[in-house]
């Protein structure tokens, strides 16, 4: 919907998404994902390069209805964007009389006000979703009265139908959930997957594995890093995170199996250090088959056996 009321409001059609972020079923930038992606006329860049995205709109900037851009690449490993990079959107969308589209379903998590807050970078539309149903199904989207003016009836706006409409029960526990999530919760908890994420660096050093994210989302990759990209990570072994994801779980902890993990605010320190353990007893178990792969791991394609 954010993406359809850009192109409506620009009167354009283009739509600059990156590589490796997700946006629902039908808008994914990952590998197999095509046969079910929306026909728009797309560009897909490589996160966090500015360069390609000036050189995207010198080219191509009077046909560019939005970009769309996941602060932190959630599904595509919890890579965050660096300031330098959505300043640069910012900047050239507005130059270019483009709409910034941030998708913040995962990252409103951050701050009250999600990670435009947080990076004190503001977009044109927002789309949320995610934990402000309390684990029930919601999806919203919203901007400033020049682009949401599409929608007044007023006017003879635009309609917007869907699922997500007027689920009372929705509505009801997102207004109790969101009664809990005042800033200084939300810091506690970002500061506490900080320092998960530094423990379980730490932990799994001897693996040469590395966990990327940003406050209480996290990602851990089989590789060294640095991690910046999606084609950072497209070629490491998917054995690895299967070999990781299913220790882990004899262990008693459950991950997603990509190596995706977020805190939610019932987790206690005992959980937390107990998770580490695991993740270090992992590492210290399997360092053995890094070191005698250590040839092919440089290129992220070692063996697990």
């Amino acid at each position: 919907m954010a993406v359809l009321t850009a192109r409506h409001v620009t009167g354009r059609d283009r739509v600059v998404v990156f590589e490796g972020a997700y946006h629902g079923g039908p808008m994914t930038f990952l590998p197999g994902s095509a046969p079910l992606r929306v026909p728009f006329d797309f560009a897909a860049l490589p996160y966090n390069d500015t360069a390609a995205v000036q050189a995207e709109f010198t080219h191509h900037g009077d046909e560019i209805a939005c970009v769309v851009v996941e602060p932190m690449l959630g599904a595509g490993g919890c890579i965050p964007a660096s300031p330098h990079f959505l300043s640069a959107l910012r900047s050239v969308t507005r130059a270019h009389g483009s709409l910034l589209v941030m998708d913040e379903v995962m990252t409103s998590r951050l701050a009250v006000g999600g990670a435009q807050q947080v990076h004190g970078v503001h977009a044109d539309l927002t789309v949320l979703g995610k934990y402000f149903g309390g684990g029930l199904s919601f999806g919203a989207f919203g901007g400033p009265r020049r682009v949401m003016a599409a929608f007044d009836p007023a006017q003879g706006g635009l309609t917007h139908g869907g699922t997500f409409n007027n689920n009372a029960f929705t509505m009801a526990v997102g207004s109790a959930v969101t009664e809990m999530l005042d800033a200084d919760t939300l810091k506690r908890l970002n500061d506490r997957g900080d320092r998960l994420r530094g423990q379980l660096s730490d932990a799994l050093t001897p693996v040469r594995f590395c966990v990327t994210g940003t406050g209480s989302m996290m990602t851990i990759h089989p590789t060294p890093g640095p991690v910046e990209q999606w084609s950072d990570i497209a070629e490491v072994d998917p054995r690895w995170r299967r070999l990781l994801f299913h220790y882990l779980l004899a262990r008693g902890y459950y991950v997603a199996e990509r190596g995706y993990l977020a805190l939610s605010l019932a987790l206690t320190e005992q959980h937390l250090d107990g998770f580490v353990a695991a993740a270090r007893a992992f590492a210290t178990e399997h360092a053995d088959l890094v070191a005698s792969n250590a040839p092919t791991r440089s290129s992220n394609r070692s063996t697990p056996t």
